[in-house]
C-alpha cells in the first residue's frame, strides 16, 4: 500500500509526488544521524513503514530501523519482489530507480533525463499492485505529443518495460496524481487515483477521485465536486476506502471514511477534521496512518484507530522530522 501528501492546492500534482511523508521518535529514544527519531511501539504489529527522510531511505517497524539508502535525492518509496523503487529527484526532471533490498542500485525504470530542459520529463508517484506485476505512475512525458504539460496516468510492465498509459489529464488542471492499487485479488488490476479538474462555471481548480477498471477499462468518477477529493487509501481487503476532502481552502481537511463495493462508494462519512495529508490503512483495518501538520509547512508522522465513525488515539511516530514535499512514506503487510 502507498501513500503520499498535500501542500499548496493552487499548485497541485505536478508537486503532489514530492510531498510528505515520514520518520520520527522511537520508545528508547533511538536516534539516527539525521538526528530524527522513532516511537516504533507507535507502529501497529505486522507493519513494516518505508521512510524517505531528507532523501535517504529507512525501513521501521515495531522491532526494527534501518537506513536502506544513502543518498539526498531519493523519494517515494515502494517495495516491489523484495526490491525497492525509487523517484530520483532533480530540479528539472525526475526517474523511477530500482534498488536491491540492501540498497544497491539496479538500474533505472524510467529516466526523464534529456539533452535540454524542455525535453525533460517527470515521473513521479509510483505504486505497485498486488502481484508486483505492475507498477502505475504519473507523467508529463508525453507532453510535445499532446501539449498538455500535466502529468497522465501510466501503467509499467517492469518485465517488457512497456508501458501502457491509461488516462489523460484535465488539459492546464495539474493533472493525474496518487495512484493505488485495489488489494482485493478479485480486483487487483484496479486502480485508484486523484483526477484534477476546473469548474466550467467558477475556473475554480477541484479534484475527484477516479476508479479504473482493468476488467471493463472504463474509468468512474467516485466522488463529487462538493467533497473535493484526493489521497484516497484502499484498506486490506479493498472493502472500505479513507480519503481526505478540501474543506473551503481552509488549510484544514475533512478526513472522509467510505464503504467500497462494485467500484462505487457508500455511505461516505466524515470522520475527522486537520491539517492532515496521505491517509493509509494499516494491516490492521481499525488503524490507519498519516500525516499531521507541526507548523511552517512540516509534517510528522502519525497512527490512530478508527472507531465507530470517530478517529482516536492519535499517536506519533516520527519527531522533529520536518517532513515536507521531499518526504513519503509506504506501508507493507
Amino acid at each position: 500500500m502507498k501513500k503520499r501528501l498535500l501542500l499548496i492546492y493552487s499548485i497541485i500534482p505536478l508537486f503532489l509526488g514530492y510531498f510528505v511523508a515520514a520518520n520520527l521518535t522511537k520508545n528508547s529514544q533511538h536516534t539516527s544521524s539525521e538526528a530524527t527519531s522513532f516511537v516504533q511501539r507507535n507502529i501497529i504489529a505486522n507493519d513494516k513503514l518505508m521512510l524517505s527522510i531528507n532523501g535517504s531511505i529507512f525501513s521501521v517497524s515495531q522491532k526494527n530501523e534501518t537506513k536502506l539508502i544513502s543518498s539526498q535525492n531519493e523519494i517515494d518509496p515502494v517495495f516491489i519482489n523484495g526490491s525497492i523503487i525509487t523517484v530520483l529527484r532533480n530540479t528539472n526532471y525526475s526517474s523511477i530507480q530500482k534498488f536491491e533490498s540492501n540498497g544497491v542500485y539496479q538500474n533505472t525504470l524510467l529516466s526523464g533525463d534529456a539533452d535540454s530542459i524542455d525535453s525533460m520529463d517527470w515521473f513521479t508517484d509510483p505504486s505497485v499492485n498486488r502481484t508486483n506485476s505492475r507498477i502505475a505512475y504519473v507523467s508529463d512525458k508525453d507532453k510535445s505529443q499532446t501539449g498538455i504539460p500535466d502529468n497522465a496516468l501510466y501503467v509499467l510492465n517492469p518485465s517488457t518495460g512497456k508501458s501502457t498509459q491509461i488516462e489523460n489529464p484535465y488539459p492546464y488542471s495539474g493533472g493525474i496524481a496518487n495512484p493505488t492499487w485495489n488489494p482485493d485479488k478479485n480486483n487487483s488490476n484496479d486502480i485508484l487515483y486523484d483526477y484534477y479538474e476546473y469548474d466550467p462555471n467558477t475556473l475554480q481548480p477541484y479534484s475527484v477521485l477516479h476508479l479504473y477498471s482493468n476488467q471493463t477499462g472504463l474509468v468512474t468518477t467516485l466522488t463529487t465536486e462538493k467533497q473535493n477529493a484526493f489521497q484516497a487509501s484502499f484498506s486490506p481487503d479493498g472493502k472500505q476506502i479513507v480519503f481526505l476532502g478540501r474543506n473551503d481552502d481552509s488549510t484544514l481537511v475533512n478526513l472522509y471514511l467510505a464503504n467500497y463495493s462494485n467500484g462505487q462508494l457508500q455511505n461516505a462519512r466524515i470522520i475527522s477534521k486537520g491539517d492532515f495529508a496521505y491517509p493509509t490503512f494499516s494491516s490492521n483495518p481499525s488503524f490507519i496512518y498519516m500525516l499531521e501538520s507541526t507548523g511552517n509547512q512540516s509534517y510528522d508522522l502519525y497512527s490512530s484507530q478508527i472507531k465507530g465513525n470517530s478517529l482516536i488515539n492519535l499517536n506519533q511516530i516520527t519527531q522533529n522530522a520536518m517532513l515536507d514535499g521531499n518526504s513519503f512514506f509506504d506501508v507493507s503487510f
